[in-house]
């Protein structure tokens, strides 16, 4: 962009995933006009933060006429005397990984419900039989306040070492 905020320049991935127009030396498309379908920059948008400060910056944000998620970064170009002159943008379309962490944050809370609230003894160990997570029911019955503080701790903590050692081992195989 230049510094009144036309797309002067675009290569070939970037006008096909914003789906550009042919940019001509002499056309003035405004960023704001073409994204947005306003007559000036929109209110909180980063990159014109980006902009009025002189300063780059990374930032994600949906962009519904494209129906895609995009991580955009900002960075302000100067000339020789160190004026700001306009902006280049690096966009990547971050649409399957927004989708991604959405279904993880969905089964994330799904577990962690399902591990606050069921009475059965749960619980998850690392190679070495360490408990990296049990549920609240299980903490219970190890006399624990809460289930963080078995974390990192292993049978052999809880138990007598016949049966620690014997856990263990049946693990271990």
């Amino acid at each position: 962009h230049d510094k009144d905020y036309n797309i002067i320049r675009a290569n070939k991935a970037g006008k096909a995933l914003l789906q550009l127009p042919e940019i001509e030396e002499q056309m003035k498309l405004k960023c704001f006009s073409f994204y947005h379908g306003t007559e000036t920059p929109p209110d909180g948008c980063p990159s014109c933060d980006c902009f009025r400060k002189g300063l780059p910056g990374v930032f994600e944000l949906y962009e519904p006429h494209l129906n895609l998620y995009l991580e955009i970064r900002a960075i302000p170009r100067f000339d020789s005397d160190h004026q700001l002159i306009g902006m280049i943008h690096f966009v990547r379309d971050i649409t399957e990984r927004k989708k991604v962490d959405e279904n993880l944050s969905r089964e994330q809370y799904l577990m962690n419900s399902l591990m606050d609230h069921l009475p059965f003894h749960i619980y998850f160990k690392d190679k070495e039989s360490k408990f990296i997570r049990i549920n609240d029911a299980h903490a219970k019955s190890f006399g624990l306040n809460k289930s963080n503080e078995a974390i990192g701790e292993s049978d052999f903590d809880f138990f007598s070492e016949e049966h620690a050692r014997q856990a263990f081992e049946d693990e271990q195989e």
